[in-house]
């Protein structure tokens, strides 16, 4: 893992953020679908990411145990947040 200063967005590209969820390709697909993980940024080609922070605040809600409809607005709230950065 490269060190990054704090503040400083970090893009995971799909194969990191399966380890971190510990979730299939599908299933990851699938919860994106849903509401439950916050969906990938486009980098430009073919190329997608998603914004580490985003995905360890969601990871976070899910160890504490929230429920779907909570993560589903926690998710919801960080792409809105996203969408009002930009």
């Amino acid at each position: 893992m490269v060190n990054n200063p704090k503040n400083q967005p970090r893009i995971l590209r799909r194969p990191e953020t399966q380890t971190i969820f510990g979730l299939a390709k599908g299933t990851i697909r699938n919860r994106i679908i849903d509401g439950l993980l916050p969906p990938p940024i486009d980098l430009g080609g073919r190329a997608v990411g998603w914004i580490e922070s985003e995905c360890l605040i969601v990871l976070e809600a899910m160890i504490a145990g929230k429920s779907q409809e909570q993560i589903k607005q926690l998710v919801s709230d960080l792409v809105k947040q996203r969408n009002k950065a930009a």
